[in-house]
């Protein structure tokens, strides 16, 4: 089985993927500092998936849906 994987050229989005990334472990770095940060990349059909999770003490009850609002913060 052959698979192929096109990756993005466009550098606005090269860019704001990498800006989201970045965002993503500066929170983990900032709220879960005595964690393990793990990174996972792999693709599902021609999707593309990063995924990263740290084993930090997670949002407070109650929380989960603030954290999509702009600006929000612990």
């Amino acid at each position: 089985m052959s698979r192929s994987i096109t990756l993005i050229d466009e550098l606005p989005a090269r860019t704001r993927i990498r800006q989201a990334l970045l965002a993503v472990l500066d929170n983990a770095r900032r709220y879960a500092p005595q964690s393990t940060i793990r990174v996972e990349i792999c693709a599902v059909g021609l999707t593309g998936v990063i995924r990263c999770s740290d084993t930090g003490p997670g949002l407070p009850a109650g929380m989960h849906e603030k954290v999509f609002e702009r600006f929000w913060g612990r």
